[in-house]
């Protein structure tokens, strides 16, 4: 009876840690899920600020250009330069927000990467534990028996009973 109570405890406690890095691997799998969709909303809203600048850039020129020519001013010299400046710095813009881009999705990719790991880590770290559990608890039920109750005529070491009168003394 206490073998059996003994091996459904066994069983209770392998089924626990496997759940236990079950359940630490979902967890793992949700949260790269999340990031895979934080990588989707930040290209969404880089590509948003991206075509608000390009907009923007466009308007500008135009307001400029207009008021350069109700001016009579001509697209030649300072003014020209005025113009290659303004489209320079919305290029910075646009460079900065793309930078800005890689940026946020190279550090989510690399939370990914860290949930993957530990998601893996998690379940090798059950199967760890649950071995672990076999082979202690099977070394403590052989270790308190005796050898006269395994199933072997002969005990342990399998051989007949060796006669005192040989001589013979196992060592220790």
């Amino acid at each position: 009876m206490a073998f059996w109570l003994a091996a459904v405890g066994v069983g209770l406690q392998l089924y626990g840690m496997y759940r236990q890095g079950k359940a630490a691997k979902e967890s793992s799998d949700y949260n790269r899920a999340a990031l895979q969709e934080a990588i989707m909303e930040e290209n969404f809203r880089s590509g948003l600020i991206a075509d608000k600048i390009r907009a923007k850039k466009r308007r500008m020129r135009g307001a400029q250009t207009t008021a350069y020519m109700k001016a009579g001013v001509r697209l030649e010299g300072t003014p020209l330069e005025v113009l290659a400046d303004t489209a320079a710095q919305f290029e910075e813009d646009l460079f900065m927000n793309e930078s800005d881009r890689r940026l946020t999705i190279s550090r989510l990719q690399m939370g990914i990467g860290a949930e993957r790991m530990a998601g893996k880590e998690a379940m090798t770290a059950a199967y760890i534990g649950m071995g672990s559990t076999i082979l202690q608890t099977a070394g403590q039920y052989y270790g308190t028996r005796t050898p006269s109750q395994t199933s072997s005529p002969y005990g342990y070491w399998g051989g007949p009973p060796v006669p005192a009168s040989s001589g013979y003394t196992p060592s220790k």
